[in-house]
């Protein structure tokens, strides 16, 4: 009797053992699993906020500002944040004639003078992004435009109109404005837009001669 009950007993015990580590072994797959999803998910979410951080502009007052700043002129507009200069005596503000001129050694580094040309700029986007002429705490600024916004195709009298509010803008913050003149084109280009430039021109002239003799007066 007990030479037929151990087969039956070993076979009971061996199916117990089987399933018994089958189950185990499931176990560990559905916890590998598991920890698969949980990894999968927290690596997306790490993307997906990697990916929104990237899309923030650097400066929050790009989101005030009414800037293009997927515009490739507005490259060098992207890193002023990140430039250690927290002081000048001098900022050029300008567009591609005032961006190519390394102002420092033409000056023989006497003074401070921060370069803040783009080319293409025109008075509208200049006047978007005058905070980073007020962070730099000028004494003076030297301001060169209008030519790019006539070959926009803009107005004299609104390039003067926004003209006439970064020198307002740049006084209410006590720098020295410092008008440089629109140059001319070259013959190649339509000669209404040097027509524009000599009126644009003469409007700059009579304002400040006005304002001069209001106040010797």
């Amino acid at each position: 009797m007990e030479q037929n009950t151990l087969p039956g007993n070993f076979s009971e015990n061996f199916v117990k053992k089987i399933t018994n580590r089958l189950i185990l072994i499931l176990v560990f797959f559905l916890i590998a699993v598991l920890i698969v999803i949980v990894y999968v998910f927290f690596q997306n979410q790490q993307l997906q906020i990697n990916n929104e951080v990237l899309q923030v502009e650097i400066s929050p007052l790009q989101q005030i500002n009414s800037v293009d700043i997927n515009d490739p002129l507005y490259i060098p507009k992207s890193i002023y944040d990140v430039y250690l200069t927290k002081k000048a005596d001098v900022v050029m503000l300008g567009d591609s004639i005032t961006y190519n001129v390394d102002w420092n050694e033409l000056f023989g580094n006497k003074y401070s003078i921060i370069n803040r040309g783009i080319p293409g700029d025109s008075t509208e986007k200049m006047l978007n992004r005058m905070y980073y002429i007020y962070k730099l705490d000028p004494e003076i600024c030297f301001i060169m435009a209008g030519v790019n916004d006539f070959l926009e195709e803009k107005k004299p009298e609104e390039v003067f109109e926004n003209y006439k509010k970064i020198i307002i803008q740049l006084k209410e913050h006590d720098i020295m404005p410092i008008v440089q003149s629109t140059l001319y084109l070259l013959p190649l280009h339509e000669d209404f837009i040097n027509k524009n430039i000599i009126y644009f021109a003469s409007s700059i002239c009579s304002t400040i001669h006005y304002a001069s003799s209001r106040k010797r007066n």
